[in-house]
């Protein structure tokens, strides 16, 4: 009777937490919080930085024009009485403001720093950058610099060189002949080194610092965590397949050995420690007369691999280091200075290579794109008047290959070539081809903003020229146009999320994609969930100077200039509607806060922010 007791109680805590889970994930995606920061009674409102982090309001009390800035929150950090229209504010930190002026031919700027209640504490006609809450920079036009605190006070002079790293938590300056790495506060974190890589994931964030000792000219790895150097120094890097990671040379009983170096600030020992002479000298001690060594195909310790000319057998093939093992990969008809022309392809990945023969040396002309990682021939084609230059692979061996503008061949020169999972040709274009149905297992990423996207599934070329890659929400997706001028966004399986019609609109924020014309949709990254809208009369997704407003935070901003008010519509499909207000402005600042300027028939402005 107990257990079942028990068991009872505990399917209540089960079910009762599964009620909760389901109720917060309800909130959290349905709802958010708008907040009213200032009333509509302001003769102006406007943001004072690109990214509106600083906005700025004024209003008369007692014949007094007030200015009341604000931060990104909507917090009130300064109220001053307004003395002249001249200076205009450009940057806000907590504790000052920046303005600047121009005389009337424009020909001299002033600028100055006010502390919070508006008083001046330094003015100057070189140039002032906010550095944080409590440092300014002065640039002048001799290239020198000088750091002045928010009270003014000069703390650093005649510097000759400054940088900033990771959000400026780091400023890398040269004052007189010392390199000095201070952290945000000013303070001194090392001398004589300097910063030559900010090492990045992904997302854009920082994940450490290579720093140069100046003196030594060695490099070290910077924690920015807890501003100290980890590890050994090296005395050089460079790229490995991941982004985070870098093979590193060091010193190690007067021998050059070569580490891995982890984004936590590890070094393991790399299997590969031997120069390139070094290696090749290695193998062809392996080998006798019958072989000839490739030696472009030797590139480290770690190879299984090489390409040789089997000189007895009159062919070319793989020789396995290990097993001393042959692999034919085909045959020369002569049987004197055999050779073939082989060249690396781009990959980050693996060794890929292009092996080509000639009609003077083979039956048939032949080239074959091979993966000597793996030891296997990738694709084969009796064509040697083609070089291939780049090469890709997808998972569903869609293959696109690249070829240089210095083979024989006319029709394929600097041509993209996809071919299908049968290495049939599908296609022969001037741009780089996607198949974006299809994961990319072989060959480098992609940037081009004009790119033939291809459908492997529906067997259809979207477009030739007229795509491009958009990620959002960490996301890649895939934006194209046709020939009827309509727009489309699909994600990496093919599939429709978003369409514009020739008088519609397309517009995405950070997380959502706004489309439609009088029937409005938004795709919620997210949640990859719509929700939809259709326009009343008179109602529209513009602000006052007829932009489309973005989709920020998954949500539809609805405007009404004729009937004086503005709606939101939730994630939920729920509306917000507020009266005798218009949207003159929506802007999404650095914290994700989404900043509503409001304009009422008074033409007085108000301030709402989303949280």
């Amino acid at each position: 009777m107990k257990k079942q007791n028990k068991g009872k109680n505990l399917m209540i805590i089960l079910i009762i937490s599964l009620l909760i889970l389901i109720l917060l994930c309800y909130f959290i995606v349905s709802n958010f919080k708008i907040n009213k920061v200032l009333s509509a009674k302001y003769d102006n409102i406007k943001c004072i930085t690109s990214d509106c982090d600083g906005i700025m309001a004024t209003r008369k009390i007692k014949n007094k024009e007030m200015v009341f800035l604000l931060n990104s929150k909507g917090k009130i950090i300064s109220k001053y009485e307004k003395k002249s229209d001249r200076y205009e504010p450009y940057a806000l930190s907590k504790n000052y403001f920046i303005s600047s002026s121009q005389n009337d031919d424009k020909s001299k700027t002033t600028y100055v720093v006010y502390n919070k209640k508006g008083k001046q504490i330094y003015k100057t006609q070189e140039k002032l950058e906010k550095i944080n809450d409590d440092y300014i920079l002065i640039s002048s036009d001799n290239e020198k610099y000088s750091i002045v605190n928010k009270d003014g006070k000069l703390v650093y002079s005649d510097i000759k060189e400054v940088n900033f790293y990771n959000n400026k938590k780091f400023i890398s300056a040269k004052i007189d002949q010392d390199y000095i790495l201070f952290n945000e506060k000013l303070e001194k974190v090392l001398t004589n080194y300097t910063v030559d890589k900010e090492v990045k994931d992904k997302n854009d964030e920082v994940l450490y610092l290579i720093l140069k000792d100046t003196k030594s000219e060695e490099y070290s790895y910077f924690d920015i965590k807890s501003s100290k150097i980890v590890g050994e120094s090296f005395s050089n890097y460079k790229e490995t397949e991941n982004d985070d990671e870098y093979l590193i040379t060091r010193k190690v009983n007067n021998s050059k050995v070569t580490y891995v170096l982890y984004k936590n600030g590890k070094q393991k020992k790399s299997e590969n420690n031997k120069s390139q002479i070094e290696l090749v000298n290695d193998i062809k001690s392996t080998l006798n007369k019958d072989y000839y060594l490739y030696t472009s195909t030797v590139s480290n310790e770690g190879n299984k691999y090489v390409l040789v000319d089997n000189l007895k057998e009159n062919s070319i093939g793989t020789f396995n280091v290990k097993t001393k093992k042959y692999t034919e990969i085909y045959k020369y008809s002569k049987t004197e200075n055999i050779y073939s022309t082989v060249n690396k392809i781009e990959s980050k990945n693996k060794e890929y290579y292009q092996i080509s023969c000639s009609s003077n040396m083979c039956d048939t002309p032949v080239s074959v794109v091979y993966n000597l990682t793996d030891n296997k021939v990738i694709l084969k084609n009796n064509d040697s008047d083609k070089i291939v230059k780049k090469y890709a692979q997808y998972e569903n061996n869609y293959k696109v290959i690249k070829y240089a503008k210095t083979g024989e061949n006319e029709d394929y020169k600097g041509k993209y070539v996809l071919y299908d999972n049968n290495n049939k040709e599908v296609a022969k274009l001037d741009n780089e081809v996607i198949v974006i149905d299809s994961k990319m297992i072989i060959g480098n990423d992609i940037s081009d903003s004009k790119i033939a996207l291809y459908n492997s599934e529906t067997k259809k070329m979207l477009t030739e020229t007229k795509g491009e890659i958009i990620n959002l929400n960490n996301k890649k997706l895939y934006k194209y146009t046709n020939d009827n001028n309509e727009e489309f966004i699909v994600d990496n399986t093919g599939k429709e999320i978003a369409t514009k019609s020739s008088n519609g609109v397309l517009v995405y924020s950070d997380d959502s994609i706004l489309s439609g014309y009088k029937s409005i949709e938004v795709y919620n990254l997210d949640t990859n969930k719509k929700i939809n809208y259709s326009l009343t009369k008179n109602e529209e997704i513009t602000d006052v100077t007829s932009s489309t407003i973005k989709p920020y935070k998954g949500l539809i901003y609805i405007n009404n200039t004729k009937n004086n008010y503005f709606k939101i519509i939730k994630n939920n499909g729920k509306e917000k509607k507020i009266k005798k207000l218009i949207i003159n402005r929506v802007m999404q600042n650095k914290e994700k806060n989404v900043v509503i300027i409001t304009k009422n028939s008074s033409n007085q402005y108000g301030l709402y922010i989303i949280k």
